[in-house]
């Protein structure tokens, strides 16, 4: 299974729960992967066995006895996509002038956009978060559900499909939280830490490779406790000392503990670095 499949698997299960946050998962899921077959008639197509799962489900609070599900085979291998259906007389349910007042909303529709249509490559290879939408109105809408949390895309047209994508490892790593998948999250900010600290080896011939591992081990555990923190009570609800410096650790996981003491205001020696970064480990036990 690959680590984007991994993902999808990890967040199919989270349900939102609003009935708002339900039905902005469940228009995702129409803007990315359903049409209007005609106008009484909505349908979805996913190779996802789980989309196709949340997807019925979803369906089912909204539109009870109104959908149909079939199994397909689709092109020279015979590929399965699942198709699903729903009749929806009358209704303005999918309604592309929909608006999302609330955070919870919008983390709701980034899941479902995710699980319809994204995809992340594996940290191990490189840092990529891509979004594939069939129409400009939805990579629009897509970019500015992003942009509330502060993840700014790029933007490229391929063979008629708008493509939303992420290279920096910091965004990727907020999308996984903002969409519920945690242990994603930690999987990826350990591999690049390690992946980070492995590049600054190679740079730094003098390095002394006996300390190697344990530097590596110390600051992957420095960055998932801290991770972990603004997960729980956000990085701002922390003690103004601890503050500044877990936001740099966040910002530079493979500096030294000197040089990281360099860029706090006012400078840190290595011992005051170190002890608070202990600090910031002993908290997140705490939590």
């Amino acid at each position: 299974m690959s680590f984007s499949q991994d993902l999808k698997q990890q967040i199919t299960g989270i349900i939102g729960e609003e009935e708002s946050e339900k039905k902005a998962e469940l228009l995702s899921f129409f803007y990315m992967i359903g049409e209007y077959e005609r106008p009484d008639l909505v349908t979805f197509y996913t190779d996802n066995t789980g989309v196709s799962r949340k997807l019925i489900m979803l369906l089912k609070l909204f539109f009870p006895e109104k959908y149909a599900f079939k199994v397909q085979y689709k092109g020279q291998f015979k590929k399965v996509f699942y198709r699903i259906a729903v009749y929806v007389p009358d209704e303005i349910f999918f309604n592309l002038n929909y608006k999302f007042p609330e955070l919870n909303d919008k983390k709701a529709f980034l899941r479902g956009a995710f699980l319809a249509r994204g995809s992340i490559t594996n940290p191990k290879k490189g840092y990529h978060l891509e979004f594939r939408c069939p129409t400009f109105p939805i990579f629009i809408m897509l970019k500015e559900q992003l942009m509330a949390f502060k993840i700014e895309p790029k933007g490229i047209i391929r063979k008629q499909n708008y493509f939303l994508y992420v290279k920096n490892g910091e965004m990727i790593s907020d999308f996984l939280k903002v969409i519920g998948a945690y242990s994603g999250m930690f999987e990826f900010e350990e591999t690049r830490v390690i992946k980070e600290m492995k590049n600054i080896v190679n740079r730094r011939n003098n390095l002394d490779l006996a300390n190697l591992d344990k530097t590596i081990e110390a600051a992957g555990r420095q960055v998932r406790a801290i991770e972990l923190i603004k997960a729980k009570i956000g990085l701002d609800n922390i003690p103004v000392n601890l503050r500044e410096l877990a936001y740099l650790r966040l910002e530079h996981p493979y500096l030294p503990l000197a040089e990281l003491g360099s860029l706090v205001s006012p400078n840190l020696k290595k011992s005051a670095v170190d002890y608070r970064l202990k600090k910031i480990e002993a908290l997140a036990e705490e939590l």
